[in-house]
């Protein structure tokens, strides 16, 4: 099994701060391999810091 990780962080819309982070699992077994991405985008507002919205996606690729 492999793994991978990336983080970032930007600005958004109306003073809000961005935190991508995204990894990437590849699982070798007898059928073959199998990659699943994970995406994650939080978003916080600086001026609201309790108000923070999280969205995860799976991608089989």
């Amino acid at each position: 099994m492999e793994t991978a990780a990336v983080v970032g962080v930007g600005d958004g819309d109306n003073g809000e701060l961005l935190v991508y982070v995204m990894a990437s699992v590849v699982i070798a077994g007898d059928g073959g391999c199998r990659s699943v991405a994970y995406n994650m985008t939080v978003r916080a507002r600086a001026a609201h810091s309790s108000s923070a919205k999280a969205s995860i996606k799976e991608q089989t690729l």
